[in-house]
């Protein structure tokens, strides 16, 4: 089976987080519009109407209630991951892959020389 589009995902998970078409779409930078249109493609896709409008706002159907919070969890870990690897362009580590006996003879021997700057750590 074919993934649904990204961005009609995108855009179910911010208007049932978010509760609104408006906060979704100034949260990801397009128009109403395009939410609404984004939402109803998705809704065609599934096979089940996911939202429906209530006055000024959205309300989660059934449908809409079982599939939100696996894409807010899986969008969560997508924003985490990012998290991991901005930290990692921060750390201060290197890594050196060589033959235990070149790790243990020279680096060994040179260990002391940067033992002593802050924050360095041997693996």
């Amino acid at each position: 089976m074919k993934s649904p589009p990204l961005a009609a995902i995108r855009a179910f998970e911010a208007v049932g987080r978010t509760g609104s078409v408006n906060l979704a779409a100034t949260e990801l930078g397009v128009t109403s519009g395009a939410i609404t249109q984004h939402v109803h493609t998705l809704e065609k896709y599934v096979g089940h109407r996911l939202v429906e409008r209530s006055g000024r706002g959205v309300d989660l159907t059934v449908w809409g209630k079982l599939y939100l919070p696996r894409l807010t969890v899986g969008f969560t870990e997508i924003r985490k991951a990012l998290d991991d690897l901005e930290r990692g362009n921060d750390s201060n580590h290197l890594i050196i892959s060589t033959y235990p006996s070149l790790a243990t003879k020279w680096l060994g021997s040179h260990r002391h020389d940067h033992g002593g700057s802050p924050g360095t750590q041997f693996r």
